[in-house]
């Protein structure tokens, strides 16, 4: 019997030298414990990052260098008019200045090398003066809290989206692998996917879904219909004696794996909304963590789940998938790498999209002999993040520097002054907003229902029920 413990010793040593030979990263993972997944909405990276080379001095970037441009022409004649790569003049748009970004949208947009952005806005808005907002990036003194986490942590400059299409079809990709046969999104927001929330059950490992919306946490609730409703879904902060993502940051008991929807259409990001109402947001999360007992064992990963219709300078490839109207990654969007064992100001450049996070999940919780579930050939050939964790001590949280928590006040400042101006202009809510909202009322009325439903146990006996 010893000498047949030692073999099988030996052969399970063997095994893990020739997993760790070919993919040399994997051992990395088993350095967090927690998984935090915070998914913004709407962005491209050049018009987020893009500045990091451009005015920062980042050369290891692939951002905005100078001279990008697209040209147009109005009703798709006449003379022609060339928009170059601009300094947004606002943190806000206006009213309906909202690119498209549907599928067909998008093909305009990347055609003939990105060249189409500008002439895709023009078309599909042609009232709008400046079709050029596309072209629109933003710097440091826009993005502090982005500025501050790009220096002291990480960030990726080939993180695609996983669709050259809308919201939904890129979150279906972060949270089960595939879309749903389109490139839009459905009118009504109920999806009948298989979440990765499923494998972490089944494998008794902890999970949440926090929201900081008046629909709490949505991207698994309209991914699966196994989970239309969860006692894993929290808010984002609760009180001092309650639940949420802060309080379990507060307390260290965040679950293996977290994933974190912003308030939909107020500080996600997503035109027309101010961007500084994100970056309060995100301030929010880094610090919550940052302060967190559960630090020293959590990876955090901040990113966007598709680009919302502005310019990227970066062509997307093609991807596997098991779907053919699907071998193609979507357009660039922002990725950040945030964690003790992160390395400070650097730039990764192999190519992830979302299903990289679904390839980490598994890998690092639900991998059995080597193998890990089937969620299908997009995640089967992603590359997880286990590059990033390229740290051998873990670093203590770095506080946000005064000139970052000043530009953050002052952004609130602002923001809550707006709130009470008496020339505030109202929006109205886009097609997106109104699917969102007709949902979310949906699921209210159905999970009341069934809460009743519930309340009313069988009848004793004949003619006599509990009460």
């Amino acid at each position: 019997m010893a000498s047949g413990k030692s073999t099988s010793t030996k052969k399970n040593a063997r095994a893990a030298d020739m997993a760790s030979a070919a993919d040399p990263y994997l051992a990395n993972l088993q350095k967090f414990d927690h998984l935090v997944i915070l998914m913004m909405e709407n962005r491209s990276f050049d018009q987020m990052l893009g500045y990091l080379s451009l005015e920062a001095g980042r050369t290891d970037v692939d951002g905005l260098r100078g001279g990008e441009q697209n040209a147009y022409r109005v009703n798709g004649t006449g003379p022609v008019t060339t928009v170059p790569s601009r300094h947004a003049t606002s943190t806000a748009l206006g009213k309906n200045q909202d690119p498209c970004h549907d599928g067909v949208c998008v093909d305009q947009q990347v055609a003939s090398g990105n060249t189409g952005f500008v002439q895709n806005y023009s078309d599909r808005l042609p009232k709008d003066p400046d079709p050029g907002l596309v072209m629109d990036y933003f710097n440091a003194g826009d993005l502090p809290v982005y500025d501050f986490l790009a220096r002291e942590f990480s960030v990726a400059d080939s993180w695609f989206s996983s669709v050259l299409g809308s919201t939904w079809p890129n979150r279906l990709y972060l949270t089960s692998g595939m879309a749903a046969g389109s490139r839009d999104n459905k009118t009504s927001l109920q999806y009948r996917n298989k979440s990765w929330v499923r494998y972490l059950d089944a494998n008794g490992i902890s999970w949440k879904g926090y929201g900081d919306g008046f629909n709490g946490h949505s991207s698994i609730r309209y991914t699966d219909q196994n989970y239309r409703s969860s006692d894993n879904f929290e808010p984002f902060s609760g009180s001092l004696t309650g639940f949420g993502f802060v309080r379990d940051c507060e307390t260290g008991n965040l679950p293996a794996v977290s994933l974190i929807d912003p308030a939909f259409f107020k500080n996600d990001d997503h035109p027309p909304a101010d961007i500084a109402n994100g970056q309060t947001f995100v301030a929010r999360a880094y610090n919550a963590l940052a302060r967190s007992p559960a630090w020293d064992r959590t990876l955090l990963v901040l990113l966007y789940d598709e680009h919302g219709g502005f310019f990227d300078h970066v062509t997307p490839g093609p991807a596997a998938d098991d779907d053919p109207d699907f071998r193609h990654y979507g357009v660039r969007v922002p990725a950040f790498f945030i964690g003790p064992y992160v390395p400070r100001g650097q730039c990764f450049h192999s190519t992830w999209d979302h299903t990289s996070l679904i390839k980490t999940i598994l890998q690092r919780f639900c991998a059995k002999d080597g193998t890990i579930p089937d969620m299908g050939a997009r995640v089967a050939a992603a590359s997880h993040v286990g590059e990033v964790l390229s740290g051998t001590v873990a670093r203590a949280a770095t506080p946000f520097s005064t000139p970052t928590v000043k530009a953050i006040a002052k952004m609130h400042t602002a923001l809550a002054l707006s709130e009470f101006a008496t020339d505030k202009v109202v929006h109205e809510p886009s097609d997106e907003e109104v699917a969102f909202i007709k949902a979310a009322r949906g699921l209210h009325a159905r999970n009341a229902a069934r809460t009743v439903s519930k309340s009313v146990t069988k009848p004793r006996s004949a003619g006599m029920a509990v009460k």
